[in-house]
């Protein structure tokens, strides 16, 4: 059986950043740093200036943001943020 994925997008008023898929996701939430594995309760939260780590299949990616906020639901993790850079 396939180990279940999070689609993840993260999008700037300007452009779509990231699209892909994940393992997990670090997010920096206001209220501190958040960790979000497949089949995680649904959550909206706010983010906070900092580095979104994304990683898939021992990869990680890690993507630099300027608030915003994520929507997790049903193993879709959509990230709207001010701005964001792939570092």
């Amino acid at each position: 059986m396939a180990q279940k994925k999070i689609k993840v997008s993260i999008v700037t008023p300007e452009q779509k950043v990231f699209e892909g898929e994940a393992d997990y996701i670090g997010i920096p939430s206001i209220g501190g740093g958040l960790g979000i594995l497949p089949d995680h309760l649904p959550i909206i939260c706010f983010l906070d200036v900092g580095v979104i780590k994304i990683v898939n299949e021992n990869k990680i990616s890690q993507i630099a943001v300027c608030r915003g906020y994520l929507q997790f639901v049903r193993n879709n993790a959509n990230i709207i943020t001010e701005s964001a850079i792939i570092t």
